[in-house]
């Protein structure tokens, strides 16, 4: 499955640390959401927008809601 969050992340902030320290958690909380381990709450999945200037809600959902089912697949 393609980590379309970790995408972003590595192209807006080159790595982990830079996207950590931009969003103000420690790397290690950063580090499992963008990889999946950790599904983040709704505070993070906003702050996450913000920090990765998501405006759009299909953007938003592709991002952080990747396994709901929609009709369309």
């Amino acid at each position: 499955m393609e980590n379309s969050l970790l995408g972003l992340i590595l192209a807006k902030f080159r790595n982990i640390s830079n996207f950590a320290r931009a969003i103000g958690w420690d790397r290690k909380k950063a580090s499992r959401i963008a990889n999946r381990v950790q599904l983040p709450n709704a505070k993070d999945m906003i702050e996450m927008a913000d920090v990765l200037e998501v405006h759009d809600c299909d953007t938003f959902v592709h991002l952080f809601l990747p396994t709901v089912p929609t009709k369309w697949e």
